[in-house]
């Protein structure tokens, strides 16, 4: 077969050939849960050694675009949503992606929240909070579970713009921001961190328990600096990915 790989060029040679593949499976030729060809394959396609081979293939592993399954091959990896670093609802976010987002609640109630979540909204005594478990989904499928705790004094004093009809139909934040509430989401932290599903988030994701996830906790404030919204988010860690772009501090070369 032709050779798709440039010798003359200064681009390394396993790095030319993680572009053609990756060319491949953004062009659907392969596509999620395909085998890739075997090295034997790939060595007569493009004229290139198994250690370039096998070097391209390491790198597509690491980044998540393929993954080796043990005595099988390896396998175009499903493709992964990413959670990007804005204060970006759920909705947004997946249709910035081109998926069609909807949600489920699990529970919705009002009363005082845990220890743990009174000091992650910055007060001992935060009064009356409304707690909402909701399932978070992308195109149908389960893909997280969203618990949040927002205190009954940032919703005017009333929870009641929040029941599960507008909740189920609407992004929370697009209720938030809209009248009556009117709540201005500013700015906020999160935290990112590794876990395996319970029990509890392995039922509600369908998946088998210890599955790996990626816990996402966030704190939201208003322009006021005020803490308005305490939210952990798990998602499925093999559909989910975490992206962050970084730049050396003062410039390219301080």
């Amino acid at each position: 077969m032709m050779n798709l790989v440039d010798r003359s060029a200064p681009l390394p040679l396993y790095h030319q050939l993680k572009q053609a593949l990756m060319g491949e499976i953004r062009g659907d030729q392969l596509r999620p849960g395909d085998q890739l060809p075997t090295e034997a394959a790939i060595e007569e396609r493009y004229g290139v050694s198994r250690s370039t081979i096998r070097q391209a293939l390491n790198e597509l592993v690491l980044e998540g675009h393929v993954e080796r399954i043990q005595g099988k091959g390896t396998f175009v990896a499903p493709k992964r949503i990413t959670h990007l670093p804005y204060l970006t609802s759920f909705s947004e976010n997946m249709r910035s992606q081109g998926y069609t987002p909807s949600r489920r609640v699990v529970h919705r109630r009002t009363e005082d929240p845990p220890a743990d979540v009174a000091a992650k909204l910055e007060t001992e005594q935060p009064g009356e909070c409304l707690y909402l478990q909701r399932t978070l989904f992308a195109d149908g499928e389960p893909i997280g579970v969203a618990d949040t705790w927002l205190p009954v004094q940032v919703l005017g004093g009333s929870a009641d713009a929040l029941d599960v009809e507008r909740l189920e139909r609407s992004s929370l934040y697009g209720l938030l921001q809209a009248p009556p509430i009117e709540l201005d989401l500013h700015h906020g932290v999160e935290l990112i961190t590794p876990a395996v599903a319970d029990a509890e988030h392995a039922r509600l994701l369908e998946m088998p328990e210890g599955t790996p996830v990626l816990v996402v906790d966030r704190v939201s404030r208003d322009a006021a600096e005020r803490v308005v919204e305490s939210t952990r988010m798990v998602f499925d860690g093999n559909r989910y990915a975490y992206r962050v772009e970084m730049s050396r501090p003062g410039g390219p070369n301080p």
